[in-house]
């Protein structure tokens, strides 16, 4: 449960990232994890990749064919 509740806030953090401008994954990791040493961030934007990917399945975010830039829908 512990796990969910995790994964839910940091998708509403993608979301408010994307609904504060920022459109590719660094840029949001960079808003996100700011907290965290720079080291990790080629993970977290891996993490918050899959993100979006999941929001984008849902029909809540739209990517170009590249999925390199994202919009929310």
């Amino acid at each position: 449960k512990e796990y969910l509740n995790h994964r839910r806030d940091r998708e509403k953090q993608v979301l408010d990232a994307l609904a504060a401008g920022d459109r590719d994954a660094m840029t949001m990791v960079k808003r996100i994890y700011v907290a965290y040493p720079e080291s990790l961030y080629s993970a977290a934007a891996q993490s918050v990749t899959s993100h979006l990917k999941k929001l984008e399945r849902d029909g809540r975010v739209q990517s170009d064919k590249g999925q390199t830039l994202w919009h929310l829908t």
